[in-house]
């Protein structure tokens, strides 16, 4: 998995406890957070070549990419965050009135990285979820914010880890977990 099934410390576990489940079902769990993030082909660059990103680099302590992209305004990007497969998530940006050249992106709740993008030139920084005071700040320092869905910006890479143990391990049948949903339901 990607997100971990121990998040936070547990003060006590109980049969509605994933890591309860799974050690009842004799079940290892292999969960890939930062890690999946910062890799070579992990979630940070399988969203970043949704924007077609070039020249890639990385920020925010490896985990997320920076580049240039083709020059767009920004509520024309934040309609291309809107995930083309699933239910449509609500997108949100704040523009800077500037188009985007050179694209930050960090998948899930990367806004508070808004002062390292701007550090490594970003015209833009997209993520899954920023806070009010992020955005405030981003726009205060020039810097526009695409919010398009802690999930929608994670779940791309699912079919990427699908496709390498597929070529890696032949013999093994592979699915992506069609239970696994984002949490909210959107208006």
């Amino acid at each position: 998995s990607h997100h971990p099934v121990i998040f936070d410390p547990l003060k006590k576990i109980g049969p509605q406890d994933v890591p309860f489940q799974l050690v009842q079902a004799g079940i290892s769990a292999i969960c890939m957070h930062t890690n999946l993030d910062a890799a070579e082909g992990g979630v940070n660059e399988v969203l970043a070549g949704i924007f077609d990103m070039k020249n890639m680099e990385t920020f925010a302590e490896g985990c997320g990419r920076v580049g240039a992209i083709e020059e767009i305004a920004v509520p024309e990007l934040a309609r291309k965050a809107q995930p083309a497969v699933g239910p449509a998530v609500q997108v949100k940006f704040v523009d800077a009135g500037k188009p985007v050249k050179r694209l930050a992106v960090i998948s899930g709740a990367g806004g508070s990285l808004f002062a390292d993008a701007i550090a490594m030139g970003a015209d833009c920084l997209l993520t899954g979820e920023a806070n009010h005071h992020h955005a405030i700040d981003a726009k205060r320092l020039g810097l526009s914010l695409i919010a398009a869905g802690h999930y929608a910006t994670e779940f791309p890479v699912t079919a990427a880890v699908a496709a390498k143990l597929r070529a890696a391990l032949p013999e093994l049948e592979v699915l992506v977990s069609t239970e696994n949903r984002d949490p909210y339901t959107y208006l």
